[in-house]
């Protein structure tokens, strides 16, 4: 069993016994605190995303699923770490402390811009 995966199962199966327990009757912020306290000692995370988008003149809901993987880097004052975001088998975002890159998979199109000269790179114009 991958690591990762191991220790989210450890986190959900100590949400439920809170749960169960009659822990959820304490405040919510209690548990919330204790969730990031935990996730806080993680120094790296991978989970699966489901996004759904909707346009205003689209008539169906567009569902895409995306894989992100998260490292914490302490001395990142941007991010606070290195990530990498796939979405679906079409785009691809990654970080890896100084530059943020763009791929286009179906043709193999790779975008680098360098957070120092383009600190808003890929935020304003996002498609799928």
């Amino acid at each position: 069993m991958n690591p990762l995966s191991y220790k989210r199962s450890i986190c959900i199966f100590l949400q439920i016994i809170f749960v169960l327990s009659g822990y959820a009757q304490t405040r919510y912020n209690v548990i919330l605190d204790k969730f990031i306290e935990k996730r806080n000692g993680f120094e790296s995370m991978s989970y699966v995303m489901e996004l759904k988008l909707k346009g205003f003149s689209d008539e169906d809901t567009q569902s895409y699923s995306a894989k992100v993987e998260l490292v914490r880097i302490l001395p990142d004052t941007l991010f606070g770490g290195h990530f990498s975001i796939q979405v679906g088998d079409s785009l691809w975002y990654g970080y890896n402390g100084s530059q943020v890159m763009r791929a286009v998979l179906q043709d193999s199109t790779l975008t680098i811009a360098d957070i120092a000269d383009k600190p808003y790179a890929f935020v304003k114009k996002i498609t799928f």
